[in-house]
């Protein structure tokens, strides 16, 4: 990656370090503290859902989206379908189920959306809940 200004080195830094964020399947963590907050210590895996080979071959784009509450452990609990007419929840349930996500309060409520572009695969991977967003830029896995 060139950048032509010192100062713009250090984003594009960054920015290469957000982009290889979740390329693949290995793990992530990421730690961080808001002013009066208590640590959150979020470990999560890229889900590189499969996808049937209909979808692939299909011109299209979708995005596949599921809630859970937290356990009080910091774990994936009770997943629920919002929209999924492609993927399914076991597939979705065996890639969450190592997630931990710590220093929340239990039974939060979570939102996890993934993002399909034709001719390109799985792009992003969003997990929110109140106050916290946390996206996850690829440059197409899966397809």
């Amino acid at each position: 990656m060139y950048c032509k200004h010192r100062y713009l080195s250090i984003f594009c830094t960054l920015g290469a370090i957000f982009l290889f964020w979740g390329v693949g399947n290995s793990q992530q963590q990421l730690k961080s503290k808001g002013q009066g907050e208590k640590l959150r210590k979020i470990s999560t895996t890229l889900c590189n859902l499969k996808v049937p080979d209909f979808w692939k071959n299909a011109n299209a784009s979708f995005y596949v989206m599921y809630t859970f509450i937290l356990t009080e452990n910091g774990s994936v609990g009770d997943l629920l379908k919002v929209r999924d007419d492609v993927v399914g929840e076991e597939e979705v349930k065996s890639c969450l189920s190592d997630w931990k996500l710590e220093g929340f309060p239990g039974r939060s409520n979570f939102a996890v959306t993934f993002s399909w572009h034709h001719g390109k695969g799985w792009v992003d991977q969003v997990i929110s809940t109140k106050g916290f967003k946390l996206t996850g830029h690829t440059d197409g896995v899966g397809y």
